[in-house]
């Protein structure tokens, strides 16, 4: 992986600012201003957003590119980044803008977000040829990964824009809700949502609810004459795990300030 740049970082930070709380601008790189302005989702002519699926055909016929990433602050010219449904992390079943090679870090979501900025792009000249095609890696130096290529009735060498329908979304994950807690975008959780995630033990070691459930103290197995309290972070109402804790292990309030208050 390469080290990001102070200017790449930077970016990233902007990016990721613009996204709290959701906002209905996408920025993406300008290699001429050097700078972040907003891109504009392409409508059809009777003025209603491109479906995603659709944005293939509409490429190939306009003068339209998806969003640059930060791949052009190293000198090279305009980057498109690659189209496609994100299949983890925050954005996981929706479109995304994301760095074609995976480099760069740029993300950016796109369809979902409600008062898009539009813009109806003009028709190619007659002699232009459609975009070369925009290939995702997972990876640097990773093998391309391919997506289907609509041809052209003319000549010319077809855009390849990575989308497909979006699948039906899930609850989200276990993995997903960690991910957010070193993540750029939709980044960090509640406090609800943390105490529902994370239990600490009194031997000190912190887990998921899920590893939790079948862990050993090793204060429990230690030389402690009491019966060793349980520091849970999963304290629901109603939650029968808890209660059936609860009526084995010493609870500690969490809401106290000092360990004197613990003892």
């Amino acid at each position: 992986m390469s080290v990001q740049s102070s200017d790449n970082q930077h970016f990233l930070k902007r990016i990721h600012d613009n996204q709290q709380p959701c906002s209905a601008v996408i920025l993406h790189y300008n290699p001429i201003s050097r700078d972040l302005p907003a891109w504009f989702w392409p409508v059809t002519s009777d003025g209603r957003r491109v479906f995603p699926s659709n944005l293939l055909d509409y490429r190939n016929f306009y003068d339209f590119r998806t969003p640059c990433c930060l791949c052009a602050i190293n000198g090279v010219s305009f980057t498109e980044s690659a189209i496609y449904v994100a299949v983890r992390g925050p954005y996981s079943g929706e479109y995304v803008a994301g760095c074609a090679s995976g480099v760069c870090g740029y993300l950016e979501r796109l369809y979902a977000m409600r008062g898009l900025l539009l813009q109806k792009y003009s028709v190619h000249a007659l002699e232009a040829h459609a975009p070369a095609p925009v290939v995702r890696q997972s990876r640097r130096n990773a093998t391309p990964i391919s997506f289907p290529v609509v041809p052209l009735a003319g000549p010319g060498v077809a855009a390849s824009v990575p989308t497909y329908e979006a699948p039906i979304r899930g609850p989200e994950t276990v993995l997903n809700r960690l991910l957010r807690l070193d993540s750029w975008a939709r980044s960090g959780l509640s406090e609800s949502e943390f105490n529902r995630l994370f239990a600490k033990c009194r031997c000190g070691l912190i887990m998921t609810r899920r590893v939790f459930r079948g862990h050993i103290c090793a204060v429990a197995a230690g030389t402690m004459q009491k019966t060793p309290a349980v520091i849970d972070l999963t304290l629901d109402e109603g939650d029968n795990f808890v209660r059936e804790r609860s009526s084995q292990l010493d609870i500690i309030d969490l809401t106290m300030d000092s360990d004197k208050e613990l003892q």
